[in-house]
């Protein structure tokens, strides 16, 4: 085998496993992770090593005859990894991670619903489920190989964990990531109201192949570097504070009356870099990447709204219970939450989509954000920093809603308090 692409294969496989860890979606010892080339070299993480600590000398290499080399033991669970490789000769890695919300569907024998917002429906549609079988044993090999064999991209594991495939690394991490945020949601959703489902095929493809995907994108001269890495820096904060994730999430500056920065589709949040970013001049649009989804919202808005100068739109798991319930979020919990948000403004999918321009009508002085339904949530500001702020405390105020249920329910400030903060 190529030494560069041995090297490669183990690096790549601890950079995502740090990843994995960082983002909480595994424990010092749980997951595996792994990867296939055409000519049958198999990379795997090992057994008993710090998961948030691996470095790419601890990655077991297989090669074709099934011999092992390294300083590690493999993990123990490689049969069920081999075994997917054979059934499927399109799937180059695997993803195996105990993390808590699919953990969660996992013992309760349940699988979570992708489309509760097309972002889930478009990265990790096709869901399996197995029966409990002992770890590392043939017959857990067999079970979930078996329920990988109709393209289905992730499979739930009873009283497991959860594993997703796909062509690559990162195509199988963010698969596995995506609906990890989205099972958080679900759970969230439930102490709330009835989960409404996303099942417009239209909508749907409306979304994955917006027309705009169609125009030419003109060459960028990347200026205005300052702003871009603002947004950058603002992006992976909010990636590493769990509002937004590697496949969906999008940040927006004015930059004068007709042209603003925005972040681009199908690149990753948390790693983006200033010049995966797109400008928008009216109807032109600049870079090397189709923008944001989002970003004829966006345009209305600063259209609209001249003191709007930052816009964010999140998928943050609490604040998405609140959008796929279509629940109002009330901001009266405490004074910050009020004093930043104030009423909280709802608005479709389908007028994000298709007239824009309605949806943008909804943010005003006292309207600086709003609950999509099936999406998100919108945050508007003077500056980027004040959007972000907003967004935090958004989550904050959804999560403390959510977790006061448990508690009887949340005791809203009274009106006349209202009316003080009003004046302040």
């Amino acid at each position: 085998m190529n030494e560069t692409n041995y090297h490669s294969s183990q690096e790549q496989i601890a950079r995502i496993m740090k990843r994995i860890y960082q983002q909480g979606l595994t424990s010092l010892s749980g997951g595996n992770i792994s990867t296939i080339d055409t000519d049958k070299n198999f990379f795997i993480t090992p057994t008993a090593v710090d998961k948030g600590n691996l470095s790419a000398d601890d990655v077991v290499y297989f090669n074709a005859s099934g011999e092992f080399f390294g300083k590690r033991t493999p993990s123990s669970e490689y049969p069920f990894h081999m075994a997917i490789y054979r059934q499927r000769p399109d799937v180059r890695a695997i993803v195996h991670t105990h993390s808590p919300a699919l953990i969660a569907f996992s013992i309760a024998g349940k699988t979570p619903d992708p489309k509760i917002t097309p972002i889930t429906q478009q990265v990790c549609s096709r869901i399996g489920f197995v029966a409990y079988a002992p770890p590392g044993s043939q017959m857990l090999g067999e079970l979930v190989a078996a329920q990988f064999t109709d393209g289905t991209q992730l499979v739930i594991m009873e009283n497991h964990g959860a594993v997703a495939v796909g062509p690559d690394l990162q195509t199988a991490y963010q698969c596995l990531e995506t609906l990890e945020y989205s099972a958080r949601a679900l759970i969230y959703a439930h102490s709330l109201g009835d989960v409404q489902s996303w099942d417009s095929n239209e909508l749907q493809h409306l979304w994955e192949n917006p027309p705009y995907f169609e125009k030419e994108i003109l060459p960028e001269t990347l200026e205005d570097t300052a702003e871009r890495e603002m947004i950058c820096a603002v992006v992976q904060r909010a990636y590493q504070r769990q509002l937004m994730v590697s496949t969906t999430g999008s940040a927006s500056v004015r930059l004068n009356a007709d042209q603003f920065l925005i972040t681009p589709s199908n690149q990753d949040r948390c790693e983006l870099q200033a010049q995966q970013l797109t400008r928008i001049d009216g109807e032109h649009i600049y870079g090397n990447h189709p923008p944001s989804r989002a970003y004829r919202l966006h345009q209305e808005i600063y259209q609209q709204h001249q003191d709007v100068n930052a816009i964010l739109t999140s998928q943050a798991p609490y604040a998405t219970a609140f959008a796929i319930t279509n629940t109002r979020l009330n901001t009266r919990s405490i004074p910050e939450s009020y004093m930043l948000l104030r009423n909280v403004q709802q608005t479709t999918l389908e007028d994000v989509l298709i007239t824009p321009e309605k949806a943008a009508k909804l943010i005003g002085e006292n309207h600086s954000t709003m609950i999509i339904l099936n999406l998100g949530i919108l945050v508007t500001g003077k500056t980027l920093m004040q959007a972000y702020d907003r967004l935090e405390v958004a989550e904050f105020t959804a999560r403390s809603i959510i977790e006061a249920q448990v508690l009887g329910g949340m005791k809203p400030i009274r009106e006349e308090e209202i009316r003080r903060l009003d004046w302040l």
